[in-house]
């Protein structure tokens, strides 16, 4: 899936179809906010955006889409080609 946007569309529905509601690019979560101030991925200590945050139960849910599927990780049977 090279085009990020049509990775964010097949996460975003899988996160729905689970009934877990989510927040694109940040959170709803202070702590979480305060984590991100510096998260940047070019690793400049700016503010850093992951595509989706989440809070399941005493789990957060924080998900970074990659471009390049050798940087995916594929959990059996989720993801297909």
């Amino acid at each position: 899936m090279a085009n990020e946007r049509i990775t964010d569309f097949f996460i975003g529905k899988l996160l729905s179809d689970a009934n877990i509601s989510y927040v694109p690019n940040g959170s709803k979560i202070k702590e979480i906010q305060d984590a991100l101030k510096t998260a940047s991925k070019k690793g400049n200590n700016k503010i850093g955006f992951p595509e989706f945050t989440a809070k399941v139960n005493d789990f957060i849910i924080v998900i970074e889409n990659k471009a390049d599927e050798d940087k995916q990780v594929d959990i059996p049977g989720m993801l297909t080609t």
